[in-house]
């Protein structure tokens, strides 16, 4: 006859942590103490099994809602991130730049992509991105120096804020960086802004599916 685990045998396995009424429950099913180890046995083995698969996922670099975007506007995005060559590190670029940075990666700092208001050192900010005043700033004063920036650099710049302007699905965030590429467009450039539709025509990845080349968006590795 297969022995029945009683309450205390349940308790010494779980711990002293596991009350007493749910130490009883268990007892009611008639487990014996060997079926009750088995399952203990099996919990450790799928905990320890995730635990390896947590450890040999890939770290991103790129912020969450960037992983959602085709492969083309990623690698739009990314350029868009690097400074002017040639131009000092205070130059009156970089401000707008920095809060840019915020949104498409992590920050090193704190292993995770900033919350507004956070600041982490000289590479990326969003300190103040909430603040009409110090957006202001940042806009006026990239606008202030266009002229001085190269034409490449403002066409990444632009479908960088492009992107962020219409694919962000913070609201709030959206409009902000939609403000800035209308600028460049209609200010700068003099150029009739793209829809979204046609943008997402243009950076589609060529009509291929994200999750046929990015498995781990599906939870496999």
């Amino acid at each position: 006859m297969t022995e029945k685990i009683t309450v205390q045998e349940i308790r010494t396995l779980f711990g002293d942590s596991l009350p007493i009424e749910a130490a009883a429950l268990l007892c009611e099913g008639g487990l014996s103490v060997d079926a009750v180890r088995r399952g203990l046995q099996a919990m450790a083995d799928l905990v320890d099994a995730e635990r390896e698969r947590e450890a040999c996922r890939p770290v991103r670099l790129l912020a969450e809602w960037v992983d959602e975007l085709p492969l083309q506007m990623q690698a739009v995005l990314a350029m868009a991130c690097r400074g002017c060559d040639g131009m000092p590190k205070d130059h009156r670029h970089k401000p707008l730049l920095r809060y840019f940075r915020s949104f498409v990666f992590k920050a090193a700092h704190v292993g995770r992509s900033l919350e507004i208001g956070e600041h982490v050192g000289s590479l990326m900010t969003l300190r103040g991105f909430d603040d009409g005043a110090e957006w202001d700033f940042a806009v006026r004063s990239f606008s202030e120096v266009e002229d001085e920036l190269p034409g490449h650099f403002i066409q990444h710049f632009k479908s960088g804020a492009q992107i962020i302007g219409y694919m962000h699905p913070d609201d709030f965030v959206r409009n902000r960086w939609f403000q800035v590429y209308m600028h460049i467009c209609k200010e700068f450039l003099h150029n009739p802004p793209e829809s979204m539709e046609a943008m997402c025509d243009r950076l589609s990845d060529f009509g291929r599916p994200l999750h046929s080349v990015l498995p781990y968006t599906t939870g496999e590795l």
